[in-house]
């Protein structure tokens, strides 16, 4: 990730190396969606294995994976 060269962007550089795990993740607007479907797209992110030493960049990251891979099954675009 490149950022521009500002007090800004470095305090943002800052705030992605700090440590962030995700605990729990609600999906809202899937009524009729099975869990069984959701799961394997988001399990991965709230994993312990996964969660040893991220990064809130990891975090986001992980999140951004997740959302695309809904989006492909036709998601909102504001995911």
């Amino acid at each position: 990730m490149r950022l521009a060269n500002t007090e800004g962007g470095l305090q943002l550089f800052e705030h992605l190396q700090r440590p962030a795990t995700i605990n729990s993740l609600e999906v809202h607007g899937a009524k009729n969606t099975r869990k069984a479907f959701l799961d394997p797209i988001f399990r991965p992110l709230v994993e312990d294995s996964r969660n040893a030493g991220t990064t809130l960049g990891n975090v986001l990251e992980g999140l951004r994976e997740a959302t695309e891979k809904l989006q492909r099954f036709g998601g909102p675009s504001y995911l």
